[in-house]
């Protein structure tokens, strides 16, 4: 697998408050090198860039080639001057290089445009089925009960809803931005009625 790689480095104005202490989040690459996985990548190719933003730089190398789902080693240096008060590294990994083409690709971190499309599907009602619903027992050889126990109606792709005890609906939604919506690192999506 060919890395692309996104480097994000966000730093914030001091402000007049003692300093915190720093947080290093290690669990993942603890287990990765308790695994053996980081051991892979002690001599191999790697990548060296150099990213600046607002007066602060960050240096890094990463492994030219990398085995998909791996935890990777990324050795980096962060300098600035002294007004940093707090500052965010983070690195993804995208895995399709031909889809992504020349665009740059954007993590939740640090998005750029965020655009989806939405498309509604359809519902289905349903209503619990106390025919259909067979209770636990501890004879073993009682038959179980479908799950969930309700009369679904057919899929309807139509603004008016049955009212019922319980209602799914689907949606196809398209990324048609270049941020890649899933929830890693310090960004998160989700969908909320």
């Amino acid at each position: 697998m060919n890395l692309m790689y996104a480097a994000l480095v966000a730093a914030l104005p001091p402000v007049a408050q003692p300093q915190r202490p720093t947080i290093s989040y290690t669990a993942l690459s603890d287990a990765a090198r308790a695994a053996g996985q980081l051991a892979r990548y002690d001599s191999v190719a790697v990548t060296t860039r150099r990213l600046s933003v607002d007066g602060h730089e960050l240096t890094f190398s990463i492994p030219k080639t990398a085995r998909a789902y791996d935890v990777v080693p990324i050795r980096y240096r962060l300098r600035g001057h002294g007004s940093l008060r707090r500052a965010a590294i983070e690195a993804n990994a995208f895995l399709d290089p031909v889809r992504a083409g020349r665009k740059p690709l954007y993590s939740l971190a640090i998005p750029g445009d965020l655009g989806v499309k939405i498309e509604y599907l359809g519902s289905v009602s349903a209503d619990f089925d106390d025919d259909a619903y067979i209770a636990l027992s501890a004879d073993p050889k009682t038959p179980i009960s479908p799950f969930p126990p309700y009369r679904r109606d057919p899929m309807v792709r139509s603004s008016t809803i049955r009212a019922a005890q319980a209602v799914w609906f689907k949606f196809k939604v398209t990324n048609t931005g270049n941020t890649v919506l899933d929830p890693d690192g310090f960004g998160a999506s989700f969908a909320q009625p």
